[in-house]
This record gives structure tokens, sequence and C-alpha cells, in this order.
């Protein structure tokens, strides 16, 4: 009676069910990847590209469903809330993800336990873009207006206090400039904005703006990584441009799951991830997008990514008293 007992509980989701037993028959039912973000930006991009091959790789569909808000915070706790099964992911920049206990005072999870990395996936750098119709046609030149103008030229970020208002205010700090930040809901209304004139100045994620760079809907002045992004190799980077040693501002995306998921099954995430990263399809997608790095590290590897990732970005939240509502 006992044994009964107890393998009804295992099978009402009561208790645990063994990681092996389980990874065995999983998944057997939709997976849903969260993407904490507004659809259009770098995440939707990039989540959507992983999310319709995933499937086809576990022979479930990966229902993509944008949860925007508070940098992300929004929908990370429905990840982080959810059961501990696989079945629930969470496709998110790995910046705005971990800087997010150094801007918001209280965070209703802890962005290093209540999720299992499953795989850190690429890196896309940021590029500095102004309106075409403005006259700065290189960074010396939007230095100069900024240093002559303190404090009335503006710069577009997508979200307070993503790595995009934190590149932005990296870059104020090491230039000894007062460039005044706009925050938008996401990549997309910002770049509609900039292209507007509404705003002259964007700090954007390449993988949202190089349509419009290419188009000439914006120009782009400087990458913000350590070296030139293949999409644009004619663009120097602001080291180059700005003469500043060590400025070197790239956005991780990767995956996670909530925490307490059987390893097997995030083993299992991460081999059909790696899968996908390795499909000639994506890479050339994400590279489209201005990826760079571009492969699918373990979930070891990654959780070791995602530490220094918030022990870095975290740094600069704080010294740039950065906050989010």
């Amino acid at each position: 009676m006992r044994r009964l007992v107890c393998l009804g509980l295992a099978l009402c989701g009561l208790i645990p069910i063994s990681g092996p037993a389980f990874a065995q028959t999983w998944p057997d039912r939709p997976l849903r990847m969260v993407i904490p973000w507004p659809p259009g930006g770098a995440n939707d991009i990039l989540g959507r590209s992983i999310a319709e091959r995933l499937g086809a790789r576990l022979g479930h569909p990966v229902v993509v469903d944008n949860r925007g808000g508070s940098n992300g915070v929004l929908g990370a706790d429905q990840v982080a809330k959810a059961r501990p099964d696989g079945n629930t992911l969470m496709f998110h920049s790995v910046t705005s993800h971990v800087t997010n206990p150094a801007m918001i005072a209280r965070l209703p999870y802890d962005t290093m336990t209540d999720f299992a990395a499953v795989s850190v996936v690429a890196n896309v750098p940021l590029v500095i873009v102004v309106n075409p119709r403005e006259p700065m046609r290189d960074l010396s030149a939007l230095i100069a207006r900024a240093k002559a103008e303190p404090g009335r030229l503006s710069y577009a970020s997508f979200g307070n206090g993503s790595p995009s208002h934190l590149a932005g205010e990296l870059f104020n700090r090491r230039l000894g400039i007062e460039m005044q930040h706009v925050p938008y809901r996401g990549g997309v209304p910002a770049l509609t904005d900039t292209i507007a004139g509404q705003v002259p100045v964007y700090f954007a994620s390449l993988a949202t703006a190089l349509e419009a760079i290419n188009t000439g809907g914006v120009r782009a002045l400087a990458v913000t990584g350590a070296r030139r992004a293949p999409a644009l190799p004619d663009v120097p980077t602001v080291e180059e441009a700005a003469n500043l040693p060590g400025y070197d501002m790239v956005v991780a995306y990767g995956l996670w799951t909530t925490a307490g998921t059987p390893p097997p099954v995030v083993e299992r995430l991460y081999e059909a991830t790696r899968a996908v990263m390795q499909e000639p399809s994506i890479i050339e997608r994400f590279r489209s997008q201005g990826a760079q790095d571009i492969e699918a590290r373990s979930p070891a590897e990654s959780a070791r990514i995602i530490s220094g990732d918030s022990e870095t970005w975290g740094r600069i939240a704080r010294e740039a008293r950065a906050t989010v509502e």
C-alpha cells in the first residue's frame, strides 16, 4: 500500500520523478521558450532561430512566448517559478540577466540559483549608430560634439539598465562626457526613433540594427567589442576610434531552464542545442545578425561564463548607479 501511495504522489508531481527515468521519456509534449523581451529585438530574432530547429531535434514543437518588461524580469520570473521538468526554457541576454541584481532592489528570484544553465551560444557586439541626417560622420565627431554641448546630446538604449544603457554610461565615464540617456522598451522602438530622428544616437544591438545600417536608415560609427565585427568589417571598434584601451562590451546570449530540472534532461537539452548550433543554416543566420563566437558551450562552461559576466557587468552597473524601476 505504501508503494502505491508513493507511486501516486510521483505521478501527480508531488515528489520528484527520478532523473534518468524521466529523461528517457522526455519530452512528451510541446516545450515553451520564454523570451523576456518584446518581438523584433536581438533576443527574439536569435531565440526564434533556435526554437524552430530545437523542436525538430527534440521531436516536439518549441513555442516562443515573448514576455517583455522590467529588463527581462517579468519573463524570467515565469521560468524561475516553472515546474522543473525541462519543458520551460528561457532565451535571454546573459548580460541583462546577471546585471539585474545590481540594479533592482527586490528581485522575485535569484539569478544564480533559480535557473539551470543549458548553453551560452553566441556573443553579439553593440554598435553605435546615428541618424544619417546628423553631421557626425565618425566617432571623433560625436565625442567632439558631446564635449562641446555637455548634457545636450542624447543617446537611446533598448532599456533602462540594459547592456545598451550600461555601454553608453561606460562610454560617458571613460571619455568624461555627458550624453543623456533615453531608455526605450526594446530595441525596435529605439531603432525606429533613431531612424526618424527623434533621438540622434543609439547604442544598438548589431542584430537589431544591421539591416538598417545596410539600407542607410542609420549610420554606424563604431562597434563595442574588442575586435571588428565580421558583419561590418569597415566599422572600427570603440577602442580604435576613440583611443579607449580595454573598452569591450559584447552581449552573450544563452539558454536556461528552471533550477531543479533533472541533470539528464539538462544534458539532453544541451546536446540538442549543440547540434542545432552546428547546423550551417543556423550558423549563417546568427552571422547575418552580427553574432560572433557561435558555439554551444556546455552547462558547466556556461555557468562559469554567467558567473564571470555577473561580476564584470554587475560592477559596471553599480559604478553607473543604474537602476530599474
